[in-house]
């Protein structure tokens, strides 16, 4: 009962006595209203002996209560759960206190010496359930702790307690430093109403009694009175009651505004070396930054810019095979026990992610629900509904505000025209100005004329569409940003004008070349890589869907045509194992097995084309100049430009010669001629 309250913590000393004792008992709120604060050890060993479900299995040298079924089924109208021993022992699970109604007392502690063993105290639910009338929760712990670890209660666990003279404590220790949380005779603090442990931490603020406090490494078991009065602010102000604690060597707590070590996770399969530093500086603006890794495939620890780049960066390579089968993406299982691993061994506070898969939002969800703290680092002016999503699973999120170098030098632009066709003009001085206008009233307008099925779907792509559908171009389509900034001014500058809906039938496809060009000629030419990577790709156009779109835009991106490349199936292929072909499908899961008919391949490439959800950046088809290289060095062909209808018997012979499959057209045998080189000779990867 409230009145007795304040005579639990000496009434229960009998207890510390008993080295191995395990005792449990489901009391009447009746009996212990009629009995003396110094006679209630009697009382719970008669309810004992007297043989209760609970005592049956659990007595004086029974081992401690292994699941949350051992303490759980109190009754209601005040039952006393009380779990106490000393010595090694193992913490209790998420309901083991669980169904205390109004009334009861739920108390979980301990006392004596904790020499070498590990000491969990309490999980994010374990005195959860209690009703109001005076209910008191406590999660604390006296005496040393020499050379052990001592883990405190979670986010929750003191969530709910109401009452007058009610106490809330809420540890966390380390074996460097310790956070403690506390409030002292505030009424209202735990109520279950929004916003109310505000008040009762700024009413605890005049309490003789400390409220809240930072104990340091040498300081275990103690508590130190009083508070600054910024951190009182601090935690009045905090966005949860009783935030997680952050342990370590500086004491890290989120309430006392404390610096959170992150570890930054970044997926290689999205971002490259020259986007890291900006991830990096975004996490660092926040925190500390304890650990930084990149997972991407095994061979790519080899490529010289990502070797060079992780050696002065400092960042960690994970390297993640690739399955022959499966959809899910390896990255995303890598990152994520990675993940949770570091935070499992405190190496890390919080976790930062530089994704772009909106599969995270569960990682940051359950990050946060284990205590720990999630932010999500994403490109500035992009994938607007991944940061809401993140939002919504109480992450943060890290908006990277520089534009990529490669586009800030790029010195042409695309330009899209009214009958689909692109071309390449100068980027004036000020389309290079950085800066993005607000995007939410333009995804609102795409989205309501169904440009957009989701917020997250790119908007370039969707942007491009509407100019066509509404005959406003041209269109500046890249750099990315300039299409932001033209629909953003288009919309204010039309403020009263009916836009045309979305038809639905419109592809937009953005060709790129293989690989990245970087000759000092390409960029006195283009200026970036990127620039040059489009502009060989040959530009970006729109084309209207029909039966034979899929044929078309093989024909554009080099994968079909008349006389070697005829076979629409293996031409299919072909387009579907290239990387960054592969990796749009696979995001989609629109991913065609080499088994399935032309038809098959050409329906599931057909919806790709059409998908608001890909971008439309496509691989044009490879480029046979390095096997004309290889096979011109070995006299196997008498030139480099010999017309592909005389190399093709040189590399069906080459294949002959090494065992590879035959192929019927001349994209895939030289696909097949370059894989084998690549196999034999990792440098040739790029």
């Amino acid at each position: 009962k409230p009145q007795m309250l304040s005579k639990l913590p000496s009434s229960l000393g009998w207890a510390r006595s008993t080295r191995h004792a395990t005792l449990a008992a489901s009391v009447q709120a009746s009996r212990l209203s009629s009995c003396s604060a110094r006679s209630w050890d009697e009382p719970l060993r008669r309810s004992i002996q007297r043989g209760s479900a609970l005592s049956r299995r659990l007595h004086a040298r029974a081992r401690p209560p292994q699941h949350g079924s051992d303490l759980h089924g109190a009754s209601a109208g005040g039952a006393l759960r009380a779990v106490s021993w000393s010595g090694p022992w193992r913490g209790l699970g998420a309901a083991d206190f669980d169904g205390a109604s109004a009334g009861a007392l739920c108390t979980t502690w301990s006392s004596g010496l904790c020499r070498d063993e590990a000491r969990h105290v309490l999980g994010a639910a374990d005195l959860r359930g209690a009703d109001a009338g005076g209910a008191l929760r406590v999660s604390s712990s006296s005496g040393p702790c020499t050379g052990g670890v001592r883990q405190g209660s979670g986010t929750g666990d003191l969530c709910g307690a109401n009452g007058a003279g009610g106490a809330c404590y809420g540890i966390a220790l380390s074996r460097r430093g310790a956070a403690v949380f506390s409030v002292h005779g505030a009424a209202s603090v735990g109520h279950d109403h929004p916003g109310s442990w505000r008040e009762g931490i700024r009413s605890a603020s005049g309490a003789s009694h400390p409220v809240v406090a930072c104990i340091g490494p040498r300081h275990f078991g103690t508590w130190r009175r009083g508070a600054r009065p910024s951190v009182l602010r601090g935690a009045a102000s905090s966005g949860t009651p009783f935030g997680p604690a952050w342990t370590g060597r500086r004491c890290h707590t989120e309430l006392a505004g404390g610096r959170r070590r992150y570890a930054l996770f970044i997926d290689g399969d999205i971002k490259g070396p020259s986007w890291w530093p900006l991830a990096m500086e975004a996490v660092r603006e926040r925190g500390d930054l304890s650990y930084a890794g990149v997972a991407a495939p095994p061979e790519y620890a080899a490529i010289p810019a990502w070797s060079k780049a992780m050696s002065s960066l400092g960042i960690h390579f994970i390297p993640v095979p690739r399955p022959a089968s499966g959809v899910k993406d390896p990255n995303d299982i890598a990152i994520g026990m990675e993940a949770a691993r570091l935070v499992s061994l405190g190496r890390a506070d919080a976790v930062a992610l530089a994704v772009t898969d909106v599969d995270f939002v569960y990682l940051a969800r359950r990050l946060h629900e284990w205590g720990h703290g999630a932010l999500a680092v994403i490109s500035e002016g992009t994938q607007i509904g991944l940061a809401s999503a993140f939002r919504v699973a109480h992450a943060d999120v890290a908006f990277v505000k520089l534009a990529p170098k490669d586009q800030r030098l790029s010195k042409l632009k695309f330009l899209l025209h009214s009958n689909g066709e692109s071309t390449l003009e100068p980027l004036t001085g000020q389309e290079r100005l950085e800066f993005d206008p607000d995007m939410e009233s333009v995804i609102a307008v795409l989205a309501e004329l169904g440009y957009l099925a989701s917020a997250d779907d790119p908007i370039v792509p969707a942007i491009a569409k509407f100019f066509h559908t509404n005959g406003v171009g041209p269109l500046t389509v890249w750099p990315e940003r300039c299409p932001r900034r033209e629909m953003a001014s288009l919309l204010t500058e039309n403020g009263g004008r009916e836009w045309r809906a979305s038809t639905g039938d419109l592809a937009f496809v953005f060709p790129r070349a293989q690989h990245a060009g970087g000759t000092p000629k390409e960029l006195r030419t283009y200026g970036s890589k990127a620039c040059s990577t489009y502009a060989r790709g040959g530009g970006p156009f729109i084309t209207r869907s029909s039966r034979d779109l899929v044929d078309r835009v093989m024909r554009r991106l080099g994968y079909l045509d008349e006389l070697l490349n005829a076979d629409l199936g293996e031409a299919l292929d072909v387009f579907c194992s290239m990387t960054w072909n592969f990796r749009a499908l696979a995001a989609a899961g629109l991913g065609a097995s080499s088994r399935v008919d032309a038809e098959t391949k050409r329906a599931l490439v057909h919806c790709a084309l059409v998908s608001p959800k890909l971008y439309g950046t496509w691989q044009v088809a490879p480029k046979d100049r390095e096997v004309r290289s290889w096979l011109f060095a070995r006299r196997e062909i008498s030139g480099l430009d010999l017309p592909a209808v005389e190399v093709m018997p040189a590399l069906r012979s080459f294949a002959a010669r090494h065992q590879l499959p035959e192929r019927k057209t001349y994209n895939a045998q030289v696909l097949e001629v370059l894989r084998h080189l690549r196999a034999k000779d990792p440098s040739r990867r790029r």
